[in-house]
């Protein structure tokens, strides 16, 4: 039996890069997950000088994301 554990939004999404040869589609998913975050934490965000307190959240996890990024064969 199969699961499916996305929803069909993020297939046509991650559809487009799946198509392309694996380190342009991998390294397009990892800009597209950076700039989300940028965009969440400039114009969705706490104000101010909390920004810089996210940041000090985020940067870890989002350098070991790209670092240890995968593609499926």
């Amino acid at each position: 039996m199969t699961y499916i554990k996305y929803s069909p939004a993020f297939a046509l999404v991650f559809g487009m890069f799946s198509n392309m040869p694996d380190l342009l589609g991998l390294t397009l998913w990892n800009v597209l997950n950076i700039l989300f975050l940028l965009w969440v934490l400039l114009y969705q965000g706490a104000p101010g000088r909390k920004k810089q307190g996210c940041c000090c959240f985020y940067d870890p996890e989002l350098v070991l994301t790209t670092q240890h990024a995968q593609s499926m064969p």
